[in-house]
């Protein structure tokens, strides 16, 4: 039975991936896109070719190998997404938002608190 399940949710998650391609395909216009601008599809194909490189390379490790590469790729996977969010988290500090509202409170911390309801938002504590 679990066997079942498992396939029914491969096929509506192919099913879903196709009509997503076909629909940004209909949307987006991507051979007026790269007719107009054929530097950017010479772009992708590189992006493509490198991908399928890096992919052989991998499979050709040692499983010890594979391994390490793999823990490699989470490790700076991770310390990317750090950088890029400490770098959005300290650009918001510098430009005196901090990620806070207009009332100086961070969102979603001020339940109850503000227009249309009975307690007032607290007064803004940075210049405008």
């Amino acid at each position: 039975m679990k066997k079942i399940g498992g396939i029914i949710l491969l096929v509506a998650f192919a099913i879903f991936a196709v009509v997503n391609m076909v629909h940004d395909f209909r949307t987006n216009d991507p051979i007026e896109y790269f007719s107009q601008q054929p530097l950017s599809l010479l772009w992708v194909a590189a992006i493509a070719i490198a991908g399928g490189l890096v992919v052989f390379v991998f499979f050709r490790l040692s499983p010890l190998w594979q391994g390490r590469a793999e823990l490699l790729a989470l490790g700076l996977a991770a310390s990317f997404l750090a950088r890029v969010f400490c770098f959005e988290r300290i650009r918001g500090i510098a430009s005196g938002g901090i990620g806070l509202d207009r009332s100086g409170v961070a969102p979603g911390f001020a339940a109850g608190i503000g227009p249309g309801t009975d307690r007032p938002a607290a007064p803004a504590t940075h210049c405008e």
